[in-house]
């Protein structure tokens, strides 16, 4: 009786260190995952910080080189104008970005009219399209296969992935388009690529930053 009862007693102790590992593994994963997210948080600030500095040197080389140019050159004025009329553009360019650009989501196997949802934008791209380039993103556990293309009027960030039923979209007037990725990205499709964060949509790194913190040109 007395070895039954003690056999009893070991069990409900490996019982009770089982459930206090379990709840340890538990408690460890889940602290990761925190650490996990939080350093993605501030890898983000990092990068915004990094992007707004770079576009902010930029601005003041263009002003300091359009407000002390040589006077003796023969085409002073006109490169005076020139450069005033970058920084011109480049002010207005964010702001019509923010007030302009869209997100929203294509589903892959779509069956319904999508022109009565949007009647000033295409969700899906036309026949005449152009496509500019095409990469694949890494970020979040997902691999996005990125495509850049010029749909009528509009520039187009596609994301797209094999585990997910629809496409995030990101969209822009041409010109906008074509001013962003000339200004503040030197025509590399790459590294605008790499500045994207994607959610439940496209955004564009360091775009908020300089709204609320600068302007660029």
């Amino acid at each position: 009786m007395a070895c039954k009862l003690i056999q009893q007693i070991n069990v409900s102790k490996s019982k009770s260190i089982i459930q206090i590992k379990r709840y340890m593994i538990t408690q460890s994963r889940t602290a990761r995952q925190s650490y996990i997210q939080e350093e993605k948080a501030r890898q983000i600030d990092r990068e915004n910080q990094l992007l707004f500095q770079k576009i902010l040197g930029i601005t003041m080389k263009q002003r300091n080189s359009s407000t002390t140019p040589t006077k003796t050159t023969l085409n002073y004025k006109t490169r005076k104008d020139f450069q005033q009329k970058i920084m011109d553009e480049n002010q207005k360019l964010f702001t019509r970005i923010k007030q302009q650009t869209s997100y929203y989501k294509i589903q892959k196997s779509q069956t319904k009219s999508l022109s009565k949802q949007r009647a000033n934008s295409s969700y899906l791209p036309s026949k005449k399209l152009q496509e500019l380039y095409q990469s694949k993103l890494e970020q979040g556990g997902l691999t996005y296969k990125i495509r850049v293309i010029i749909d009528g009027q509009l520039f187009k960030i596609m994301a797209t992935t094999e585990e997910q039923s629809y496409t995030r979209v990101l969209e822009m007037m041409k010109s906008d388009g074509i001013l962003l990725l000339k200004n503040v990205f030197h025509n590399d499709f790459q590294k605008l690529i790499e500045s994207l964060q994607i959610s439940d949509k496209i955004t564009i790194k360091g775009i908020q930053l300089i709204e609320t913190h600068g302007k660029f040109g």
